[in-house]
């Protein structure tokens, strides 16, 4: 009987990891920082990928990842005539990108999701600030209140001091 139970556990437990993995899989396996090879001149969903602040609460770069990005890009390729890049299964290829990497510049339009948990260093700044004034454009969205407002304009002070 004990063992029937023990059974009875694992396979509820490896349905389950197989069941997320099915829905959220793209979300925690096999994602990387995006790479000169990837940009084959198409729109990309570029993501921004950063550390999170220590006592930050309430979201993360992983905020609908990678939903949302899958999302707005087959949006993009149905209601426009803007070619959305795909990759060999024929879904969009959407891409992560670090805030300090050669690979931001590559990205017309850069989407961080919930800013008010991220961190950035003095270099990764100095990037991102770079990206801006080259006209890049950086889309947040989804911050979670008050205080990761506050937060979040403190790390956009860095990139764009108030003077």
């Amino acid at each position: 009987m004990a063992m029937l139970r023990v059974g009875l556990v694992i396979a509820i437990a490896l349905s389950t990891a197989l069941a997320a993995y099915a829905q959220f899989g793209r979300a925690f396996f096999g994602s990387r920082v995006a790479t000169d090879e990837d940009f084959d001149g198409r729109f990309h969903y570029c993501r921004m990928l950063y550390r999170p602040a220590r006592n930050g609460w309430g979201g993360s770069w992983r905020t609908d990842y990678p939903n949302a990005d899958i999302n707005l890009s087959v949006r993009l390729s149905e209601l426009t005539k803007i070619p959305v890049s795909k990759n060999g299964s024929g879904s969009p290829n959407h891409l992560l990108v670090r805030p300090g990497g050669d690979e931001l510049f590559q990205c017309p339009l850069v989407i961080m999701s919930a800013p008010g948990s991220a961190i950035l260093d003095d270099t990764e700044a100095a990037n991102l600030r770079q990206y801006l004034l080259k006209g890049g454009i950086l889309w947040t969205d989804d911050s979670w209140g008050s205080y990761q407002w506050s937060h979040w304009v403190g790390q956009i002070q860095k990139v764009l001091p108030p003077s």
